[in-house]
């Protein structure tokens, strides 16, 4: 696909403009050319721009209007990065699973009803494994329903100047109707827009530069791998999006970085990968031989950032008689559950001197395992004899104790100078609760179900329930 003489002349002479204030006018006035031989089925529409100046570079039916499938998350990504900025979320702000998320289908991480995870980690999912689940999760916790943030997209799109954008879904999968003017809809133009806008004021690259990556460690982990397999293979391509329905067919916004310059390429409706990515990768090799000389006014660019090196694991013990659990037990098992990598519930097989329990083990973990859902660095065992040598025995690093109020400290201080003596590696930190449950505690809560309260506020209900078992009058 050679540029002809004019093209060239007009790459190389053509004044650069600032990204912020021109890009879409300089998106906007480049004509498609008509396609030519081999490229007129090797995709339906494709773009290449210069990421420091926004300016096009090639254009191949760029105004094709067409289904993005995946590549629409580039948009819910942004959505989510704007929420961030403005700090009315965190990266570790846990977004719980609806029961819409969880059924979702197509590529997914297999979120399951109620399973709780914090926003940075369906980010990745969403970006790495294209988990169309997690955009519905993202989509329902930050705007209230998926019709609402859909609202939002296409509120972002037109401020970039997407005009021949109209998202439908969060995610991209085909509507139900499996008619193509009824789902989402785009153009190579305008996705270049949105991936030029992710590189300048986003750090999606931290994301879509990632090959691999764990979902959800434990039992029900998931290896997610990018479906951009330029990775690693192309020089210089660092991330971005892929995309595929069967009335999408493949689609892919990619780019990549260069001796200090940044290209950006789009396609959409390619009939396979393969052929998809042979022309993405002809097309970044052809934008890089066609920029201009870098001018003053070009937009900083930088490669992606390289991954944090591992860090090692951090387990925690969280002892008890839980005799039975109660909501202040788990709102300091879900802070400890975001401060380390794994956590153990450790039920103490018997009580203190004097103290009688009402449960047996076995039946306090039955309790407590239905309330981790969301949890999956957590694990639930029992324990008997000294807790420091079973914190010892499970190479433990902590032991987390919860402080419901000032009466507490005094015990817990005294306990924890002891373990402190009898082993000086293993530290205690003291966790406070929400202040809605300072004074819960197993004790009152049984007080309160012996005597036929309603102990529903204090407990989950498979608690309340065994708790009503347990205090039910004899038969006469």
């Amino acid at each position: 696909m050679p540029l002809s003489r004019r093209s060239c002349l007009q790459l190389l002479l053509g004044a650069a403009v600032p990204w912020a204030a021109r890009a879409a006018e300089n998106l906007r006035s480049a004509p498609s050319r008509p396609a030519e031989g081999a490229d007129a089925t090797a995709y339906k529409g494709a773009i290449v721009l210069d990421a420091g100046s926004g300016r096009i570079l090639l254009a191949d039916r760029a105004d094709y209007r067409g289904p993005p499938a995946s590549v629409a998350k580039l948009m819910t990504f942004l959505i989510v990065h704007d929420r961030l900025r403005r700090r009315d979320l965190t990266l570790e702000t846990l977004v719980p699973t609806t029961a819409e998320a969880a059924r979702t289908g197509g590529s997914q991480v297999y979120l399951a009803e109620k399973e709780i995870f914090p926003v940075e980690d369906l980010l990745h999912a969403l970006m790495i494994g294209s988990a169309n689940d997690t955009a519905v999760a993202l989509a329902v916790h930050l705007a209230g329903s998926r019709e609402a943030f859909v609202g939002l997209m296409n509120t972002r799109a037109r401020e970039l100047g997407m005009t021949q954008t109209l998202f439908r879904s969060p995610h991209g999968l085909p509507p139900s109707s499996r008619k193509i003017e009824d789902g989402d809809l785009t153009s190579p133009r305008d996705l270049a827009t949105l991936s030029l806008q992710l590189i300048r004021q986003t750090n999606v690259l931290a994301y879509t530069s990632v090959k691999q990556r764990t979902f959800r460690p434990g039992p029900k982990r998931i290896e997610m791998v990018n479906h951009n397999h330029l990775l690693g293979k192309v020089a210089g391509v660092d991330g971005l999006k892929t995309g595929f329905t069967r009335g999408a067919g493949f689609c892919l916004a990619a780019t990549a970085f260069r001796n200090g310059r940044r290209v950006i390429a789009v396609t959409m409706g390619s009939p396979d990968s393969k052929t998809r990515d042979i022309k993405i990768a002809e097309l970044l090799e052809k934008g890089f031989l066609a920029l201009p000389p870098p001018s003053p006014e070009d937009a900083p660019v930088q490669p992606a950032p390289s991954p944090p090196p591992p860090q090692p694991m951090r387990h925690c013990i969280y002892p008890g008689t839980f005799d039975p659990i109660t909501y202040g037990h788990l709102d300091v098992l879900f802070r400890a559950a975001r401060l380390f990598d794994r956590v153990t519930v450790a039920i103490a097989v018997g009580g203190a001197a004097g103290k009688s329990l009402l449960f047996t083990a076995e039946q306090r973990m039955e309790m407590i395992v239905p309330n981790l859902t969301g949890l999956p660095n957590v694990t639930v065992t029992t324990f008997h004899g000294l807790l420091v040598e079973f914190c010892m025995a499970n190479q433990a690093d902590a032991i987390i104790r919860g402080l419901r109020a000032l009466s507490d400290f005094e015990f817990e201080f005294n306990m924890a100078l002891m373990n402190r003596h009898l082993q000086p590696r293993l530290e205690t930190l003291f966790v406070m609760p929400n202040e809605e449950f300072s004074y819960t505690s197993s004790s009152l809560v049984k007080q309160v179900a012996r005597f036929g309260g309603d102990v529903q506020k204090f407990v989950p209900p498979n608690v309340a329930a065994a708790l009503r078992q347990a205090y039910l009058p004899p038969a006469p």
